[in-house]
């Protein structure tokens, strides 16, 4: 459904739900091109849906209020009829962790459509080469920068961290090391914004995201792609996965260097931010295509030389 164009909704919802949407379409800045037409058949002045309208519904409001015969006839007419998490997952870009479940998101997901099997099969293809090519390109800052760390805070100058792949796999994750060397003397922790453990050069590097080039060497080793949910750690991914409830469905895809949750959430530091997070994660995997994937990188982009990281 394309929310950039001017839409008419016509409604069948709870009052609840009604206002649910509406504030939703507000938040989102959508509603200079989103009208809402409510029809509410139990008020003998509600209206009919107009030949033009999108109708909306939800399993409890067609419980009660048992549109059935308009929407029949709205169906006949050509009109498109959607639930209303379908429209609210749009407009928020994310799923509803409070509504999901792991049948709905399976049967809701395109990833394992014929066009996006080809489409990932040419990702195999396409992006080990293009990284290298990029590591080529780039290797005279890849350099400069290994030089800087060494110079400010010495060895080692590369960070390799554990984590958890496509379908679990382990691999190491390479980065520029941006901490001290003893920032995890206790054990696994999360980062945070102002982290004592970073180091001068390490906090510019992250606000730059120029720490996660050295990434481009996962990708020949068919580790990580461009673009995808970001890796867990195994230690954050055991917690993780036993308090939220979806949140292996990460590892249906191979995870990438960016990803719809980085950009559209930034980083996440406790397990309620990590389900915000995993609720993007759902809905790229959902709806990743190349045009998706391009919006992402588009949007990295903008956030490097924003200065904004993410994190």
């Amino acid at each position: 459904m394309n929310l950039k164009r001017p839409l008419s909704l016509a409604t069948y919802l709870l009052p609840e739900e009604q206002e649910t949407l509406s504030a939703q379409i507000k938040e989102s800045g959508s509603a200079d091109w989103i009208t809402i037409h409510p029809c509410i058949l139990s008020d003998t002045n509600g209206s009919s849906p107009r030949g033009h309208e999108t109708l909306v519904i939800s399993r409890r409001s067609a419980h009660k209020l048992k549109p059935y015969s308009e929407l029949i006839s709205a169906h006949l007419r050509g009109q498109r009829i959607v639930d209303v998490e379908h429209l609210l997952k749009e407009i928020r870009g994310r799923v509803n962790l409070g509504t999901a479940d792991a049948w709905s998101f399976l049967l809701g997901s395109t990833y394992q459509s014929p066009s996006i099997r080809l489409y990932f099969y040419l990702k195999t293809l396409i992006e080990p080469v293009l990284a290298i090519f990029l590591l080529i390109l780039i290797s005279p800052l890849l350099l400069g920068l290994a030089l800087a760390i060494y110079a400010t805070s010495g060895r080692p100058i590369f960070y390799r961290q554990e984590r958890l792949g496509y379908h679990g796999k382990k691999f190491s994750l390479f980065k520029f090391r941006t901490m001290s060397l003893t920032a995890e003397s206790s054990g696994p922790q999360w980062a945070s914004e102002g982290d004592l453990r970073v180091t001068r050069l390490g906090r510019w590097l992250r606000k730059t995201r120029l720490d996660e080039l050295p990434q481009l060497l996962n990708v020949p080793r068919g580790e990580l792609s461009f673009v995808g949910p970001r890796p867990e750690r195994p230690e954050f991914y055991q917690l993780l996965s036993e308090a939220i409830p979806l949140f292996s469905l990460r590892l249906l895809v191979r995870p990438g260097i960016t990803g719809w949750a980085q950009v559209k959430n930034g980083y996440a530091a406790s397990v309620e931010e990590c389900k915000t997070k995993l609720e993007y994660d759902l809905y790229y995997i959902q709806r990743m295509s190349p045009q998706m994937d391009f919006q992402v990188i588009l949007k990295t982009i903008f956030m490097v030389l924003r200065g904004n990281s993410g994190r």
